[in-house]
């Protein structure tokens, strides 16, 4: 071999070891994880609510997939079931029961197992019209709450989507690799 064809064929195994190298880093999914962790914390929709009205809310802090009760007190009445997502945020909509006592009350999360619980005041004012819950009689309230969808539909999209930038950068890799390889072949047998 003379000197030339060496330097070409070592510039073409070190091009195609590059590009073997850089094609699992340029496909690896970019790392979304905040730090430090978000704080706790509850979010209402609203601090002021219509008896037999719905209230949204946001909670912060929980474990992941951490099972979560939402609740009403002082009468520690249920309001529904929810499960905190893999950041341990949960979300949802309440109805609050038709024949709560207006004035203050504490809107309530509550998870154990670890033990969190997220509290904020909230009003529940008397709806205007007849009053349901003296004029007849009304069976035992089932507030439902909406469930967090498993695939998460709701939450905004906080990451950019490189996939298709990332893989066409890896084809481009493992092609220029490849030629590196034939191009050293070729070389070699001249």
């Amino acid at each position: 071999m003379t000197a030339p064809s060496k330097w070409r064929t070592a510039v073409a195994a070190v091009a195609a070891s590059a590009a073997f190298a850089a094609v699992p880093v340029l496909g690896a999914q970019p790392a979304h994880a905040q730090y430090p962790p978000p704080s706790p914390g509850l979010t209402l929709s609203s601090t002021a609510v219509y008896q037999g009205a719905k209230i949204a809310f946001i909670g912060r802090g929980f474990a992941s997939e951490q099972a979560v009760v939402a609740e009403l007190l002082p009468e520690q009445t249920r309001l529904g079931n929810f499960r905190a997502n893999r950041l341990g945020a949960v979300w949802g909509s309440v109805r609050i029961p038709r024949c709560t006592t207006p004035g203050n009350h504490v809107f309530r999360l509550r998870a154990s197992n670890p033990n969190r619980v997220l509290e904020a005041g909230i009003t529940v004012l008397e709806r205007p019209g007849d009053d349901p819950c003296t004029t007849k009689a009304v069976p035992k309230q089932q507030a439902r709450a909406a469930a967090l969808p498993a695939g998460q539909q709701n939450l905004a999209d906080t990451g950019d989507d490189t996939t298709p930038l990332l893989m066409g950068g890896a084809a481009g890799l493992a092609a220029l690799g490849g030629g590196g390889v034939l191009l050293a072949r070729r070389l070699r047998k001249h």
